[in-house]
């Protein structure tokens, strides 16, 4: 690889990973199509470099350096400060905009949930208290960790806030002595900047309205915690986080063979027996056990009232445009039916895009799989499993019936990751003749 085509290469993943930051703050600058397409195009392809990368390239764990830490310790000290402002003026925001069933069902869903169980009352019982009928689907993983805020009486959105700095500190911490204070200081910047500026007061941008009407932060946390376990393979916490994450959404499953076939490929059967064993038991003990083995029925209950839910987003029409708000949001593909099959009814457009969807990640894992067998001697394997999955999770979202804007923060915190946690290993543009480990 010449001089100049390694500074190309390296060029190339900040740049794609600032359209997509820039293309999700401002959602609402460019076109429906311009934006959509560049959100997605760079989220996957900011899945797909890695593969290019290491192929055929070495792979291993950089190793500590003292001198790194002092300056190190000083880029997370300002990192603190810009997260400590941005608390303070996210206070600021949840005083003026309170929680109202009114403005968004999200949050005040939760309190239901959170009320029910602390009062002994069934928790996944159908309920009419907004005005309308919703069925209870919430997974545990969304409403359990909003107990202590039921219980002692605070804003229930400081509860992701927190467990996404936990899971930023997870990501970060092994690079503090690892890496140089330039790299470190792209990985707090690249981290911390996307909360920062939604949290800017008067921020003009439509995704502060994350921070105020949803609790996504709690779920990039899951899949932060749950991609570092991947890289530091420490197979019982990635079991841990695999079934938080599957009692949170179901957008992980069917990615989920591939991903085992691939660590059975690699793997002793004692880790992945540790892997399978820690997600069984949060299934069973969160899920199974106290509510799923008294109703078995709310499990299809929920998969219909997401159906029910998406169809009535794509009839939430926008008086301004006259198009639906979160069909044409700036994200997915599910506008181009909407736009351009007038002949079809909205439920065979809804339909219809629903198809699409399940064929095109059923079409990627399929793609991924056999990519995984032509390559698997030459590229990491656990490279090759983080990035199969942002390839997977760009597509899944990119096709999604309703393409929320909220739901696009997983995947650029995904893609954020990715590159930290790159950085934590060699570097792919170092000489080939450097032996390369597969694992």
């Amino acid at each position: 690889m010449t001089a100049s085509s390694i500074r190309l290469n390296k060029l190339v993943f900040p740049v794609l990973l600032l359209i997509q930051m820039g293309t999700f703050i401002f959602s609402n600058r460019l076109s429906q199509a311009v934006n959509s397409t560049l959100f997605f195009l760079s989220s996957l392809f900011l899945g797909i470099l890695p593969l290019f990368w290491y192929y055929k390239r070495p792979f291993f764990i950089k190793k500590n350096n003292p001198a790194f830490f002092k300056n190190n310790l000083i880029i997370s000290g300002l990192g603190v400060c810009f997260l400590i402002y941005a608390f303070y003026r996210d206070h600021i925001l949840f005083e003026r905009i309170p929680i109202d069933p009114k403005s968004s069902d999200i949050i005040p869903t939760l309190q239901i949930f959170c009320q029910r169980f602390l009062h002994g009352e069934t928790v996944y019982a159908p309920f009419t208290d907004f005005g309308y009928l919703l069925y209870a689907n919430n997974l545990p993983t969304r409403w359990m960790p909003f107990i202590p805020a039921e219980y002692f009486g605070f804003d229930y959105r400081w509860i992701p806030l927190a467990i996404w700095l936990l899971s930023i500190i997870l990501i970060l911490y092994p690079l503090f002595k690892k890496v140089s204070p330039l790299i470190y200081s792209l990985g707090v910047v690249g981290l911390v900047f996307p909360f920062f500026y939604m949290s800017l007061p008067d921020s003009d941008v439509p995704a502060q309205s994350i921070l105020v009407y949803t609790v996504e932060f709690l779920f990039v946390a899951y899949y932060l915690c749950f991609a570092a376990g991947i890289f530091y393979k420490n197979r019982a916490f990635v079991g841990l986080m695999l079934g938080i994450c599957l009692l949170s959404r179901y957008s992980l499953i069917v990615w989920l063979p591939l991903f085992f076939f691939i660590l059975w490929q690699h793997e002793s059967k004692k880790q992945i027996f540790a892997l399978l064993s820690s997600a069984t038991l949060v299934v069973v003990l969160l899920y199974i056990i106290p509510f799923l083995s008294k109703d078995w029925g709310i499990l299809l209950q929920g998969f219909q009232n997401y159906n029910h839910s998406g169809i009535g987003e794509w009839q939430h029409i926008n008086a301004t445009t006259g198009l639906p708000y979160h069909i044409f949001g700036g994200f997915g593909f599910a506008y181009v039916i909407y736009q351009h099959f007038p002949d079809l009814s909205l439920l065979e457009k809804f339909s219809l895009v629903k198809n699409i969807h399940l064929t095109a990640v059923l079409s990627t894992v399929a793609v991924l799989g056999v990519i995984y067998f032509k390559t698997k001697s030459f590229i990491p394997y656990s490279i090759f499993i983080l990035a199969s999955f942002k390839i997977y999770l760009a597509v899944f979202l990119y096709f999604i019936q309703v393409p929320y804007q909220y739901l696009m923060l997983m995947d650029l915190y995904l893609s954020i990751a990715l590159l930290i946690l790159l950085l934590y290993h060699s570097s792919p543009f170092q000489s080939s003749k450097i032996p390369c480990r597969i694992g």
